[in-house]
């Protein structure tokens, strides 16, 4: 539907400014330096972590880009390969850590190895598009820095394991994920974006999710989600986009959603959901699409 269409796009937009002034900053940072070195070194280690992730991938690019040990200043920033990025700030500014890797649909048909997650510093991890299989690797729960994941658009399959991640950003949509999700979600406490629709999830949804304060978009929308609706949500004062349409949820509105104040969009159709709207819905002034 042309509404749905348009706050999607309108979410996507505000997420990638937000990126957009992430790297900019980022970039900022490293500007002195650039402007008095072309090269800086890179540990040999996670060269041939990499390299074992481009493989595990399936990477189609020449392997001979990976042997290189330093990363190159162009611009303002550092790059090592493409779509991989540095942070050349270690050292004072004498030694790089990869801390991004961007590969939007590169053909990947393989599956993420466990050794991603000897990529210590990594920050932000964007692998969508492509046909990438397998489960997400339990590993890659143990990098401490990641705060932007992005799956969507792939093969994936098996339970949610994100152990102890803590994003801000979290992008799982059209995979083949299975089981419920996971309650350690409610632990992300900076999290702004979830969106884990059009898998195969299934069970209630967690009371946990009601702990994310900073949620601002949740999409959980057409899945095998079941139950009613936790009075947890309306603790999610923040939210603006809310979709969790074609489920089979079940039971009466909680009162508790009128607290969502900043709630822009709600769309919780083709569900099997009961009784009267409650009166408190009448407090969501933000509300534009229902």
């Amino acid at each position: 539907m042309n509404g749905e269409l348009r706050l999607r796009l309108f979410a996507k937009f505000i997420i990638h400014i937000s990126l957009l002034l992430w790297q900019l900053s980022h970039e900022f940072k490293f500007q002195t330096t650039a402007q008095n070195t072309t090269d800086l070194p890179l540990p040999p280690e996670e060269v041939s972590t990499l390299k074992i992730v481009a493989n595990g991938l399936g990477y189609k690019g020449s392997q001979e880009s990976f042997s290189k040990t330093n990363c190159t200043v162009k611009g303002s920033s550092y790059h090592y390969e493409v779509g991989v990025y540095c942070n050349c700030s270690f050292n004072d500014n004498t030694t790089c850590h990869i801390n991004e890797i961007e590969w939007i649909n590169k053909g990947l048909d393989g599956y993420l190895p466990e050794e991603v997650a000897n990529l210590t510093y990594l920050e932000s991890l964007r692998l969508y598009s492509n046909e990438i299989k397998g489960e997400i690797p339990a590993t890659l729960g143990n990098l401490s820095r990641l705060r932007h994941l992005d799956l969507s658009n792939n093969q994936l399959n098996g339970p949610i394991n994100l152990g102890n991640l803590m994003l801000r950003i979290l992008y799982l949509e059209n995979n083949l994920f299975t089981g419920p999700i996971p309650p350690s979600l409610g632990n992300m406490k900076d999290l702004v974006v979830l969106s884990l629709y059009r898998n195969q999830l299934n069970g209630s949804l967690p009371p946990e999710l009601g702990k994310l304060t900073k949620l601002q978009t949740l999409y959980l929308y057409e899945n095998q989600l079941s139950g009613s609706l936790p009075l947890e949500l309306g603790k999610l004062t923040s939210l603006k986009i809310l979709y969790l349409y074609k489920n089979q949820l079940s039971g009466s509105l909680p009162p508790e959603l009128g607290n969502l104040r900043s709630l822009f969009a709600l769309d919780l159709s083709e569900n099997q959901l009961s009784g009267p709207l409650p009166r408190e819905l009448g407090k969501l002034t933000s509300l534009e699409y229902l």
